[in-house]
Parts: C-alpha cells; structure tokens; sequence
C-alpha cells in the first residue's frame, strides 16, 4: 500500500515518466537479483517479498525525493532552519557531484569520439574506450575541488557570523502544516510499530 502510495506522488509531481524509467532501470533489476538470491538460496520467497516491498519504498521514496526537490533549494531551506553552513554545503555538494560527473564524462566520450576513437561495441570494445576516460575525469574533479575551495573562501565562507541568502525560502502555512502532519505521522507508524513487535 506504502509503495503505491508513494508512486501515485509521481504524476502529481509532474515526473511520473522519469520516475518510471528509474524504477525501471535501477529498482527492477534490484529487486530480481533480491528475489534470486533471497528465494532460492535463502530464506524462501515470502522473505524475499517482504524484504523487496522494504526495498521498494525506500528506492521509490528517494526517488520521488530527487526528481521533485532541486538541491540548491532544499539546502537554502535547511540553511534558513540553522543548519551549519559547512553541513549545507557538504549536501549540496553530494547532491551535484553525479549529474557533474555525468555531464563532464559524456562531454569526454564526445571529444573521444570526434577524434575517431570507437566508443560502441561489444564489451571489450568499450571498455578499451572507458579506459582513457578515467584520467581526464579525475584529473577535472580535482580542478573543480580546487576552483570551488578558492570561490568559497573569496565569498567569506568561513567567517564567522550568521550568513544572509540572497532569495529566502518563504513557507506558507500549508507547509507548516505538512511539515507537522508528516512529523506526527512519522511518530504514530513508529509506535504503531512498537506496539505491535510487542
């Protein structure tokens, strides 16, 4: 019930086709590989179910989570709740580092390709192609680690004092109220949850 629940946000959030490409490449195989191992060497399919429903709600949840909530806005709202700035940008920074690192490797693979490099093929083929990528991105990585220490201390990041943001998350009362409904709900499933382990 949990897990349709959480899948019928999708379209409400405007990203049900991204959201079902995602299932479908990274949860599907997931959850087949649970179902493998788990049934047939573990546990026995019941097991196997339940752990795959538990797996499924957390994937779709983060999933939902990733497609609807864009970073620089989720760690300007955690900033506006006090959060340490060091903290804020340790999120923000994980949050971008793999659509970066995507962008900047395709961007590598279509510069290998212009020179003539065969990038497509079988397995060996492409690994062969893969190789020569590794040093370039980790070579750029690095310069970007550089660039942004360099842009964060010209900006006074670690001064002391309270920081001002240029754009303030504003909260309606309706977020107010999610906010406490999801916290209440959140508790009552946990001792739901107790109550019935007793």
């Amino acid at each position: 019930m949990l897990a349709l629940g959480i899948a019928a946000l999708a379209p409400i959030g405007q990203v049900g086709w991204p959201f079902v490409t995602m299932l479908w490449k990274i949860a599907a195989p997931l959850l087949v590989a649970l179902a493998l191992v788990q049934g047939f060497l573990a546990y026995g399919f019941g097991y196997a179910l339940v752990q795959g429903l538990r797996l499924l709600v957390v994937m779709e949840t983060a999933f939902v989570f990733v497609l609807t909530t864009h970073p620089a806005k989720l760690v300007a709202a955690l900033l506006a709740r006090r959060l340490p700035n060091a903290v804020g940008y340790v999120v923000l920074a994980t949050l971008q580092s793999v659509p970066m690192l995507q962008r900047r490797a395709t961007n590598i693979v279509d510069a290998q390709r212009s020179r003539g490099l065969e990038v497509e093929g079988g397995l060996a083929t492409r690994l062969r192609a893969y190789l020569p990528l590794i040093a370039p991105l980790v070579l750029s990585a690095l310069i970007d680690v550089e660039e942004r220490a360099l842009a964060l201390e010209t900006r006074g990041f670690s001064l002391p004092g309270r920081k001002t943001h240029l754009d303030p998350p504003q909260e309606s009362l309706a977020d107010g109220l999610a906010r406490w409904l999801l916290v209440l709900v959140t508790l009552a499933l946990v001792a739901l949850r107790g109550l019935v382990w007793r």
